[in-house]
Formats: structure tokens, sequence, C-alpha cells
């Protein structure tokens, strides 16, 4: 699953000459969803007051989605290596988001 999310923009590109559709047709359901109160299950990025000993960095994770945006982050079972690798990807986002801030 990590191989196929990291190349799949590559595939899209390969196909329809960029990603910019995808971009758009994500951002179609997220807005459908939160309008039409559907309280699907979306992997959406937001700020985390906790997760799996995360706190207060934004990522993507599979979350209920109603009228009032956020109703609840799924708690998925994550490997110790997935773990690992979160916990790395979220120090990025949050070295990122403090370089900016400067």
């Amino acid at each position: 699953m990590f191989e196929e999310t990291k190349t799949a923009a590559n595939r899209i590109i390969e196909k329809k000459g960029s990603t910019y559709y995808g971009i758009g047709l994500a951002v179609s359901k997220v807005l459908s969803t939160i309008l039409n109160n559907q309280r699907s299950v979306l992997t959406v990025s937001s700020v985390h007051e906790e997760f799996e000993g995360l706190r207060d960095v934004p990522f993507s994770v599979p979350t209920i989605l109603g009228r009032n945006g956020v109703e609840r982050v799924l708690r998925i079972g994550l490997s110790e290596k997935e773990i690992e690798g979160l916990s790395k990807s979220a120090g990025i986002i949050a070295s990122a988001i403090e370089s900016l801030m400067k």
C-alpha cells in the first residue's frame, strides 16, 4: 500500500499528463461530504491533539467528516514500524511549519 501510494502521482501523470484532476476530485469529495453531512470516512489532514503519541501536528489519517468538519479520527492498528514512519513524517511536517513561522 505504501509503494502504491508513493507512486500514484507518477501513474496518473503517465496516463493523463497531470494530477490536477485528482486534486480537484478530492477537494470536491471533501466539500460534498461536509456540506451534505454525509459522515463519510475520508483520509484527510487535520491537526491532532494526540495520535499515537504525536501532538499538535497535522497529518492524514482516516477521519469521519460531517457538517462540523472532523467528527472523529479513527484509530487504526499501526505496527511499530508504521508508527516510527508516521513519527518521522510528522517531525518533517513540524519542522517545515516551524521554518515558515520564522
